[in-house]
């Protein structure tokens, strides 16, 4: 069934993507925290250094004072020695966790293509269920279109006819107008000439 199969397919999409997301922000704290602590030791190898530094300046400046100073330096340089092997150790230990996060950015790799695949599934399956639906639609608004296209069409012949009928009218119109016109001014002219006439019989030359 199409639908399960989907079903399926975004479910173990989601699922695939939460451990993934989990794994890197695991990943992420671990090496966070043991880069802190390498840094920490680094910077207190540093300040002992820095205090050994001064305290054999300060043995050449108090020779009376040589032997208590090279007990400290003793126990400064097995401090040193303590932290470097600290150190040590932290880096080892950063070694082998960096090295682990790297396989699992090769897995987490490995599960984005899975994810990716998966996510092309489900785009295709979507793409198959709404194919035809889509087609119909389509077909449905060419359809609809076509007919208000007709509507439209047959409007216009409507309208253009009823325009051309008012042409004609108003065409009769205007001739009856200028009929009537042609007739008044040669009635004008019978009467104009028969007032002509009277006058002359009235007043002979």
């Amino acid at each position: 069934d199409p639908a399960v199969q989907l079903s399926r397919l975004y479910r173990h999409t989601v699922d695939l993507t939460k451990r993934l997301k989990e794994s890197e922000r695991h990943l992420a704290s671990v090496a966070r925290q043991h880069e802190d602590r390498i840094e920490e030791l680094q910077h207190k190898l540093d300040e002992t250094k820095a205090d050994l530094a001064t305290k054999k300046r300060e043995i050449q400046d108090h020779k009376s004072k040589e032997k208590t100073n090279l007990h400290q330096i003793s126990a400064l340089e097995g401090e040193i020695q303590k932290v470097g092997k600290n150190l040590s150790s932290q880096k080892q230990l950063y070694s082998h966790l960096k090295r682990q996060y790297e396989e699992q950015c090769e897995e987490a790799e490995k599960l984005k293509d899975l994810v990716r695949i998966k996510e092309e599934e489900l785009s295709n399956t979507e793409r198959n269920l709404t194919f035809f639906s889509m087609e119909r639609r389509a077909w449905t608004e060419d359809r609809e279109r076509l007919e208000s296209a007709l509507i439209k069409l047959e409007k216009n012949a409507e309208a253009a006819q009823q325009h051309e009928n008012e042409l004609v009218r108003q065409r009769d119109e205007n001739l009856y107008l200028k009929e009537t016109i042609d007739k008044l001014k040669l009635d004008l002219e019978e009467i104009r000439s028969s007032r002509g006439l009277n006058t002359n019989k009235k007043y002979p030359s």
